[in-house]
């Protein structure tokens, strides 16, 4: 049986930016969950934000580059559709996405995994 493993941070709090504890943090507990996927044979991929988080796309890059794992950049898709769309036709008040907005990481995610599937 497959499983999947779902992490978050609050949209609307990350976008201020993280201070230095809660990048330590959260580096630590990707880290950690990177670790556990590939210990059962897993190959995680981390997912950017649709809007600029400077200090998490910098672990995550930091991350991809000591370890196997993938980085899908999804804030330039979501700048593109942002000049086409208005931002409430993406996502909700809160930060988080609605159906178009998921729409667009779903496409990111199945064309990585597309991707992955054909090497």
């Amino acid at each position: 049986m497959a499983k999947a493993l779902l992490v978050s941070l609050d949209p609307l709090s990350a976008k201020s930016g993280l201070d230095e504890k809660h990048c330590r943090v959260l580096e630590s507990h990707v880290r950690q969950m990177i670790d556990r996927c590939v210990a059962h044979g897993a190959q995680p991929v981390l997912l950017t934000y649709p809007f600029p988080i400077p200090e998490v796309e910098a672990i995550f890059n930091r991350l991809a580059s000591q370890t196997s794992v993938r980085v899908i950049g999804i804030r330039e898709r979501f700048d593109v559709a942002l000049r086409r769309q208005k931002r409430d036709e993406l996502f909700m008040p809160d930060g988080h996405c609605i159906d178009q907005g998921y729409q667009i990481m779903g496409k990111a995610v199945a064309e990585m995994a597309s991707q992955l599937l054909n090497e």
